[in-house]
């Protein structure tokens, strides 16, 4: 029920997807890899693809016209790569 046991839980994870909030935050603190779901390149992305200051995230953008569902085939298939990736070692 507090942030320490919060981090414990998150290390175990291998990933963790979500729109930008706390669980995100948490897991990169405690070297989790981050898909962010985001809308628009909040301005600390500084023009990447990702945290400059957090090596381990990334971001996928939908369009603002279209509807979340519209990026969830991109997730399930950088997912299905990342997968067959990370089972091969």
């Amino acid at each position: 029920n507090n942030i320490d046991d919060t981090a414990a839980l998150t290390k175990c994870l291998d990933l963790v997807i979500g729109p930008t909030s706390t669980p995100g935050t948490i897991a990169l603190a405690v070297g989790v890899e981050v898909w962010w779901l985001i809308r628009y390149k909040p301005w600390w992305s500084l023009g990447t693809d990702g945290a400059p200051f957090h090596p381990k995230a990334s971001f996928m953008q939908a369009d603002l016209s279209e509807k979340w569902e519209s990026l969830m085939p991109s997730v399930a298939d950088r997912l299905a790569k990342r997968a067959k990736t990370k089972g091969k070692k």
